[in-house]
């Protein structure tokens, strides 16, 4: 009589046999892409995503505000714009709004300072004939202001490092997205002045 050869289970690792883990060897990343072939091109790049992550950030840190202390129909451009007016306690036109934060949309800042008239956050001032009309902050935004910079003193600037290193550091990152701002505007520009319409751009297909 032959005795059956017990099987193993499917699937049931043996108790001696040890699991081995594998890691990719440090050579498997790269920092090229399809964006940066270079090396100077993959530093630009990392700039790029650090400053999308760090505008990312920003607009959380703004939202959880808004939604903690104001019940008002505001987004994170409606606040930052109301902060723009209020900055140095002088009266800004549409056009100076745009110019401090870059901003060639001009109808969609006036939609803001609308809301935030509608809000009783900010009002007119008066006309000039070559400024136009300009706004400053009302009573209750500038209480809102107050109690923004307040909360932002004591949960971000605390935070900060001191002294003459960091502040140098911060010297050297602002000249730099300033070159990088440069950089794109004058790359727009070109793009603007030299293109050229495609072929079938002013031809609609045939339905």
């Amino acid at each position: 009589m032959t005795r059956k050869k017990r099987q193993k289970p499917v699937g049931r690792r043996s108790q001696n046999r040890r699991e081995t883990v594998t890691f990719k060897a440090l050579d498997a990343f790269d920092e090229r892409s399809h964006l940066a072939e270079t090396r100077s091109e993959a530093k630009l790049f990392e700039l790029l995503i650090g400053l999308r992550r760090c505008s990312a950030a920003l607009d959380r840190w703004q939202h959880e505000f808004l939604s903690m202390t104001c019940d008002k129909a505001l987004i994170r451009t409606d606040h930052v714009i109301l902060n723009m007016i209020r900055l140095h306690d002088r009266p800004k036109t549409i056009v100076e709004i745009g110019r401090i934060l870059n901003r060639d949309d001009t109808a969609n800042v006036n939609y803001s300072i609308r809301k935030l008239q509608k809000l009783g956050l900010v009002e007119k001032t008066g006309r000039d004939n070559l400024r136009g009309v300009s706004y400053r902050v009302t009573a209750t935004g500038r209480a809102m202001t107050e109690h923004y910079a307040r909360l932002r003193k004591n949960f971000l600037i605390t935070n900060l490092p001191d002294g003459e290193e960091w502040n140098a550091q911060i010297d050297v990152t602002v000249k730099t997205l300033a070159r990088i701002q440069t950089m794109y505007d004058m790359a727009t520009s070109y793009l603007v002045t030299h293109r050229t319409e495609r072929e079938n751009d002013s031809t609609k297909p045939s339905e």
